[in-house]
């Protein structure tokens, strides 16, 4: 499949500084999903007396899990990241440069992640630009 357009480095750059929040993905989704359950819900019996609604509390929490926005979108990142894994789970190299860059808690230099890869430096840029790529390719150009 031929792009239709070509990545700047610019939109390089985007990418990546997106693919860096992948670390805390998991804990976002989790507070996200506190916040929600922790906001101070609606009275929804408006003029007193006893409300005809059966009370499920599990069911509404639920509800505004699937009705907020926010939280389908880290959903949807982190369902990315999956499929961006998932691609290059044959290709050593791929998920040795992506572990080293965007998953490590320690922040390694362009020639750290090479000699850890057993690679060249301009290998590593071919990596990385492709990873960036295929990233750019899960997500519609809407990253």
């Amino acid at each position: 499949m031929s792009r239709r357009y070509s990545l700047t480095e610019s939109d390089l750059k985007a990418i990546e500084k997106k693919l860096f929040r992948c670390q805390q993905i998991d804990s976002a989704i989790q507070f996200r999903k506190f916040e929600l359950e922790t906001k101070s819900s609606n009275d929804d019996n408006i003029g007193g007396g006893r409300s005809s609604k059966i009370s499920k509390p599990v069911e509404d929490i639920v509800m505004k899990w699937d009705a907020d926005g926010k939280l389908q979108s880290l959903y949807e990142f982190k369902r990315r990241i999956d499929d961006l894994q998932k691609w290059f789970s044959d290709d050593e190299d791929l998920r040795l440069v992506f572990q080293y860059r965007w998953l490590s808690e320690k922040h390694y230099t362009v020639s750290e992640i090479a000699n850890k890869c057993h690679i060249t430096e301009r290998q590593y840029f071919r990596k990385r630009r492709a990873i960036l790529e295929k990233y750019d390719e899960l997500s519609d150009g809407f990253w």
